[in-house]
């Protein structure tokens, strides 16, 4: 009895924040979402209250410092490999 080679990938979830203190101390300034990486074709949008897009990226690089009135905010986070995370995040200058 013979049996073809199985390939395995692990993938640890998507953690996203809920909050942001965009005040440039090097904490918390930037829009981190762990395990992204992981996700290769990943989309993620971001929008403020009304539904305006403030910002897009297609192979996102946890590299978006949002310069924004604090405020709550909405994210969708498409990884292609699950429904998309949809959510509210809020952003603090002066926490």
């Amino acid at each position: 009895i013979s049996s073809q080679p199985v390939t395995i990938v692990l993938q640890c979830p998507i953690i996203i924040p809920n909050v942001i203190t965009a005040n440039d101390d090097g904490l918390n300034d930037v829009f981190i979402i762990k395990n992204i990486e992981q996700y290769p074709e990943n989309e993620v949008w971001f929008y403020n209250r009304w539904g305006v897009l403030l910002h897009y990226e297609h192979i996102y690089a946890n590299n978006w410092k949002p310069k924004l009135n604090d405020g709550v905010y909405y994210y969708v986070v498409d990884d292609k490999v699950n429904d998309p995370f949809k959510g509210f995040f809020t952003v603090f200058s002066n926490p």
